[in-house]
């Protein structure tokens, strides 16, 4: 373990897991550095790495303390997030994957949204997200609220939870922790045992957490594969029969690469219990039968995006050209 420049508890925790990917520690300093609330520590989680993190670490003159703990083995990310949570001694704990990256506010918007809160104990602060990749664009459209049940937000209302965007207490995120030794839907997963202990969530409508979409990251989730219907089963007595059904016509026809009854069957059973609109059904039936049809509309939907926003930007739209590395035009992404 190592542990530097450290003198007194700070008072937020960022929590950051690594396997192999030493290279973007650089980058993750500089977003760290870029941040307007400077009261925070670093844990670093070397997943078991081939990489030697320890040098790019010393490379780097970090004007935060930076505390280093490194397994023996690869356990997966959600693993080495529970460990990172255990060494952390701030008040507060932020989860930042090794590949994304923070607009400068991120970390002062909700250490001000939990202080200012009543029941800061038990909220967890998220924020919207900027995908970059492909296309660009914010989401989610629909902001996550403390009366809203997270599988009718994620399955039903095209909602978004990622690791990047959570802020909560070091006490709360040590009761709920991570399902260890996930290999996928970790994110999920994580905010389910939040809501299971009574937990709530609110967004903030800013898009403060840039999210890495780009062609070469690794996927922390399964492709869509039976790991998808097998995870929906073990959390579908807490999901409820509404967002079950929602979530399993989506998986199966994202699996489906032809016509296929059992695709269509559980499109169907969703329909027809309400847990899809109509259109949706059409949609995914659509693509079940044409395939093609998905990629045509992610074009349509970034042609609706990018009109939308040269028309009317809004308030919380952020640009690229100063990202929250601070050097325009730069590279984003290590």
């Amino acid at each position: 373990m190592i542990v530097r420049n450290r003198s007194r508890p700070p008072a937020v925790s960022v929590i950051t897991p690594f396997y192999n990917r030493a290279g973007c520690f650089a980058d993750i300093a500089e977003t760290l550095h870029a941040q307007s609330f400077q009261d925070f520590e670093l844990v670093i989680v070397d997943d078991g790495s081939d990489d030697d993190l320890r040098l790019e670490i010393e490379k780097v003159e970090a004007k935060f303390p930076i505390r280093l703990v490194r397994l023996d083995r690869n356990k997966g990310a959600a693993s080495a997030r529970n460990v990172g949570i255990d060494n952390s001694s701030g008040t507060y704990v932020a989860f930042l994957d090794s590949d994304d990256a923070w607009m400068p506010e991120k970390l002062l918007a909700q250490f001000h949204q939990l202080e200012n809160a009543s029941d800061r104990s038990s909220l967890v602060s998220l924020t919207r997200h900027l995908v970059v990749g492909a296309r660009t664009y914010e989401a989610p459209r629909r902001l996550l609220n403390r009366l809203d049940p997270i599988g009718e937000y994620l399955f039903q209302r095209d909602g978004i939870i990622q690791s990047s965007m959570m802020f909560m207490t070091t006490d709360l995120a040590k009761s709920a922790r991570f399902e260890d030794g996930g290999r996928g839907h970790d994110d999920w997963s994580f905010a389910l045992r939040l809501e299971r202990m009574g937990a709530r969530f609110e967004m903030l409508p800013a898009a403060l957490t840039i999210y890495n979409n780009a062609d070469g990251r690794v996927r922390r989730s399964p492709a869509y594969s039976q790991a998808r219907f097998d995870w929906l089963e073990r959390w579908r007595g807490h999901l409820g029969e509404g967002p079950y059904l929602a979530a399993r016509a989506a998986f199966a026809s994202n699996m489906s690469r032809g016509p296929s009854r059992r695709a269509l069957h559980a499109i169907g059973s969703a329909l027809y219990h309400r847990a899809i609109p109509p259109w949706r059904a059409a949609y995914y039936a659509a693509t079940v039968a044409f395939p093609s049809v998905r990629k045509w509309a992610v074009l349509v939907k970034e042609f609706r995006w990018r009109r939308r926003s040269a028309t009317a930007p809004s308030d919380n739209h952020v640009e690229l050209g100063k990202s929250a590395k601070g050097s325009p035009g730069r590279r984003l992404f290590c």
